[in-house]
């Protein structure tokens, strides 16, 4: 679904809003002539509302929702996703849980009475819960063989070490111990009505759809968030594996959407990735190792950005470490020059007008500029030029004071670099 490069800087598709009493409240893009429709439930609470040292709650709370409600058995809502063809996708981080579904217009007002009856008064079954933990675990014992995966949906405990919430590793202990009281506990207290936003686009008339949300027991209370401390750099870390195939990690934190413009940190990823193929291209091709991989996620307060590597043969792991060390002082001494500044402008642009061609990218960054900038909507070129190279370099400086090496690799490894990295093996995420 395409939409015209003007409309980013001109023709802003504004929306409609429907509030609701308990505190619930809907912003509608009317959209003449959809077919397909999108509806996005945004769930401001994610696993760092939780008062467990572990992921888990939250998640294994939003998928078992969908297992029944108010009028609803867990056989009627899975009739009513299959036989209205409900693409859905369900999202938790730390900061936020996210429902996204693209169904038929036509279909868009059963869905949308079966959303909020099992949003409003979900019965929560334990068998149903046992059947989401189980499902969540074998994801977890999946993720210990893929080691890049693992480390991404841990890189927060990586990065800042224990103590914080954003560093909440997954654990599949503390997964066993979820039952139905935690799920209700974290449901009653962190998915309520004046937490959550639905964001729809569609063509049916606005009045059909306010009639569609039809709410139960929701009930309006006030939403506490927990005191989010200082952040602290972690320590290295060794995670032990077998095989020859080791993945080293260059980690960092930077600062999150409220603290500075995002634009500028995804600039500065761009501006790495760049800067770091062009000049170490040559580097890894004569020696068969691939290019790095890069990881960005940003939250309120901070966001987390790596790059990781794969390497073939753990024994060359030495010198490969001396020159990762390279490039970081390579970052301190010329970065970015004048010509990679304005070269990372120009892309950088292209790459955001390629996105938002897609509808649903051009709501998340509508929705970024209407609650966290001051700057003028979808205008990145404006944005850039005030993202000056000065705060490029406070960004780089940060990036690097805060970096933390994450490697995963055999016991050989492990006695070569013994007393410099906190050890952990996968068995332990």
């Amino acid at each position: 679904m395409g939409i015209s490069g003007s409309l980013f800087s001109k023709n802003i598709i504004k929306p409609k809003y429907f509030y609701f009493t308990n505190g619930f409240r809907i912003k509608y893009f009317y959209i003449s002539g959809l077919r397909l429709s999108k509806v996005v439930l945004i769930i401001n609470s994610g696993e760092i509302d939780s008062n467990y040292k572990y992921r888990g709650v939250a998640e294994i709370t939003i998928r078992s929702l969908f297992q029944g409600g108010e009028g609803y058995s867990s056989n009627s809502v899975k009739k009513v996703l299959a036989t209205n063809g409900v693409l859905l996708k369900i999202n938790t981080d730390l900061e936020k849980i996210e429902i996204s579904a693209s169904l038929p217009t036509k279909n868009l007002e059963n869905f949308l009475q079966c959303l909020s009856s099992c949003l409003s008064s979900p019965y929560f079954y334990p068998k149903d819960i046992d059947i989401e933990k189980k499902r969540l675990k074998e994801e977890i014992i999946k993720d210990r063989r893929d080691i890049i995966t693992l480390i991404r949906k841990n890189i927060g405990f990586f990065v800042l070490g224990r103590g914080n919430p954003y560093s909440k590793p997954y654990n599949l202990y503390f997964i066993d111990k979820i039952g139905k009281k935690e799920v209700r506990k974290y449901y009653e207290k962190n998915i309520l009505p004046s937490n959550t936003e639905m964001i729809i686009l569609s063509s049916v008339k606005p009045e059909k759809i306010k009639e569609s949300i039809r709410f139960f027991k929701w009930d309006k209370k006030p939403v506490f968030r927990v005191n989010i401390p200082e952040f602290k750099k972690g320590d290295n870390v060794l995670i032990e594996k077998k095989g020859k195939r080791a993945v080293v990690t260059l980690a960092s934190f930077l600062p999150g959407v409220m603290d500075e413009n995002r634009y500028s940190i995804e600039f500065f990823t761009h501006l790495i990735n760049g800067y770091f193929g062009a000049r170490a291209n040559i580097y890894f091709a004569e020696r068969g190792l691939p290019l790095p991989q890069s990881y960005l996620k940003t939250y309120k307060n901070i966001s987390f950005y790596a790059i990781q590597f794969e390497i073939s043969d753990s024994l060359k792991i030495s010198s490969f470490l001396r020159d990762l060390n390279k490039f970081k002082l390579s970052l301190r001494k010329n970065f970015p020059t004048k010509i990679e500044y304005n070269d990372a402008i120009t892309s950088f642009i292209g790459k955001k007008f390629i996105l938002w061609q897609n509808l649903e990218e051009y709501y998340k960054e509508y929705l970024f500029f209407k609650n966290y900038s001051k700057l003028k909507y979808f205008d990145l070129r404006y944005i850039l030029l005030k993202t000056k190279k000065k705060s490029i370099t406070t960004l780089t400086n940060q990036f690097l004071r805060n970096s933390v090496l994450i490697i995963s690799a055999n016991e050989t490894v492990k006695k070569s670099l013994k007393g410099f990295y906190k050890l952990y093996s996968v068995e332990d995420f």
